[in-house]
């Protein structure tokens, strides 16, 4: 398999997992209190396990943004570095954590911090998103600092600063919750972020080199 076709699927992937994701994300709270609520059983199960199988379906459209990553180091170049690269483990880290910690948070009861007095696995899965946003942050700041300022740079180096505010305001205001302003902010930026990676993969220059010869994209501004 050709880097262009693997890198178009992983981008496919990532479009899906988001698109997938944001209905899910605006009503996962609503869904599983309503089926608590109303005694509601899928397959024999009883409403509570419905109900954290809603919460656990999480995983699969999250499992496809964190694969999507792939093409962001692949597309620029930035295996080479440092910080990019560790914005993207610090992102990858922090979808296994998100992932880790809500299975935990919905299948074993945690014990209390004491300091915060959150439960050890929320407050772990609300660290996973804080990391995600964290890691995509520093590679939004590469490629600006390299000249690659895109859609994309912008939308990265905005996610981490953008969800924080609209989370403070969201609990703050007892209008959402943290994370379930993460969820939405996050699958936006990914739905524009993604789709415009595959608007322009592969996309020729003038002189009919794509950017997978030179590794140049043709849209960005230097």
């Amino acid at each position: 398999m050709s880097s262009n076709t693997r890198r178009r699927r992983q981008i496919a992937l990532g479009v899906l997992g988001s698109v997938v994701f944001l209905p899910y994300a605006l009503s996962k709270s609503s869904l599983s209190s309503r089926i608590v609520a109303t005694d509601y059983s899928l397959l024999g199960l009883t409403p509570e396990t419905t109900a954290n199988a809603v919460h656990l379906f999480e995983t699969v459209p999250v499992l496809l943004l964190a694969v999507s990553l792939g093409p962001l180091v692949d597309r620029y170049g930035l295996a080479d570095d440092r910080v990019a690269w560790a914005g993207t483990l610090v992102a990858l880290t922090g979808f296994a954590t998100m992932v880790v910690f809500h299975w935990f948070e919905h299948l074993v009861l945690g014990p209390t911090l004491p300091v915060i007095g959150f439960d050890l696995f929320v407050t772990g899965y609300y660290v996973g998103w804080v990391l995600i946003t964290t890691g995509l942050f520093a590679v939004g700041v590469r490629l600006t600092l390299r000249g690659r300022r895109t859609v994309l740079s912008l939308l990265l180096t905005s996610l981490l600063p953008v969800s924080l505010a609209l989370s403070a305001i969201a609990v703050a205001t007892g209008v959402y919750t943290f994370a379930g302003t993460h969820r939405v902010t996050v699958s936006v930026a990914w739905i524009v972020g993604w789709s415009w990676l595959w608007a322009t993969e592969g996309r020729l220059t003038s002189d009919g080199e794509s950017v997978d010869s030179r590794g140049v994209d043709p849209t960005e501004s230097h």
